[in-house]
């Protein structure tokens, strides 16, 4: 994963939060245990500007009042363009957004493409804080509102608690789950196991995948093994026709996707990261991979709708990852698959 992005947020769940900025008897940025800022440098400007990010993130909301009162501009924007409010909004942090708009932090300046504070926040639960002074340029449209609502939609229907560390998975359109199997080289007349366990087999478990018929086409999973993301597999899943998107949860770091469609890999992306700019794929704004404001229980919800999204397919529930599937599929172990 790209920690160069990471870094401008904090981990999901688990982690920390960032100590809450305040000012010493002197007048000079520290952090909540007295050291200085180590990221304050020499521009007085930038002193206060950063300890006023990291606030609005996390901090209380009196921490960023005092800071919005010691910053010359409280929209000064960071290196990626975001400023105090965007920060706030994409946290979640209603306390903070409310202490920052009474500073008059600006809220409809777009700040990548026709984003801005107050239009990211029209597609949360801070809308009713935004919805009065929204200006015409800045009003989500009727088809945008409906990507949000069928996101949001398709990502709850995965449920709670999902274990992906590990996994690939491949959601395909067009093609029902004996036509997959037959791409894959398996015999659709085999019923395969009745049950399997992965982890008991772990030297073998590349060769199995957990198939489960979904509305328009089927979706697939290997817990332990990448391949249903790499283009081999895709291409051979989607030769004859259909659209397919694979994804793997690298338990190193990352979540990485790739297109397919009539035998042809498309695109590979990382996905799951908030954008550096407004030229990333407009699934990525209407998934919200900006928004650290959702359960953790529910936090790979989002990269899966949006591969289901981008297959071109809805998927009713979890069954497709938590199990149990219609039937494992074995794969020969002379299949180049395998080894892809």
């Amino acid at each position: 994963m790209d920690t160069s992005s990471q870094s401008r947020h904090p981990a999901p769940s688990g982690a920390e939060p960032p100590a809450t900025a305040v000012p010493d008897e002197r007048g000079d940025p520290q952090d909540a245990d007295g050291r200085d800022d180590p990221d304050a440098g020499t521009d007085p400007g930038a002193q206060w500007v950063g300890l006023l990010h990291r606030a609005a993130e996390n901090g209380s909301p009196e921490s960023v009042r005092e800071l919005a009162r010691r910053v010359a501009d409280v929209d000064r924007p960071d290196e990626w363009g975001e400023t105090a409010l965007w920060k706030a909004v994409c946290h979640g942090a209603e306390a903070n957004v409310v202490e920052l708009l009474a500073a008059g932090a600006d809220a409809w300046t777009p700040r990548m493409g026709r984003w801005s504070p107050g239009r990211l926040a029209l597609t949360t639960r801070l809308a009713p804080l935004f919805a009065a002074g929204t200006p015409e340029h800045a009003r989500l449209t009727e088809a945008e509102r409906a990507a949000f609502a069928a996101a949001d939609g398709q990502a709850a229907a995965f449920g709670d608690d999902l274990y992906t560390e590990g996994i690939s998975a491949a959601f395909l359109s067009g093609v029902t789950l004996p036509e997959a199997m037959v791409r894959l080289g398996a015999d659709p007349d085999d019923p395969g196991p009745t049950a399997y366990d992965p982890y008991d087999d772990w030297d073998h478990s590349s060769r199995f995948v957990a198939a489960t018929a979904v509305p328009g086409g089927c979706a697939l999973l290997q817990p332990t093994y990448y391949g249903l993301y790499t283009d081999t597999w895709l291409a051979a899943l989607t030769d004859g026709g259909g659209r397919a998107y694979g994804l793997y949860f690298n338990p190193k770091g990352g979540v990485f996707g790739t297109l397919a469609e009539n035998g042809v890999p498309l695109h590979g992306e990382e996905i799951g990261l908030p954008p550096l700019d407004a030229d990333v794929p407009a699934g990525h704004w209407t998934h919200r991979f900006w928004l650290w404001d959702r359960p953790a229980r529910r936090w790979n919800n989002n990269e899966l709708a949006y591969a289901c999204h981008q297959a071109g397919i809805t998927v009713p529930d979890a069954r497709p990852i938590t199990g149990p599937p219609d039937r494992w599929i074995e794969i020969s172990e002379d299949s180049a698959l395998v080894d892809a």
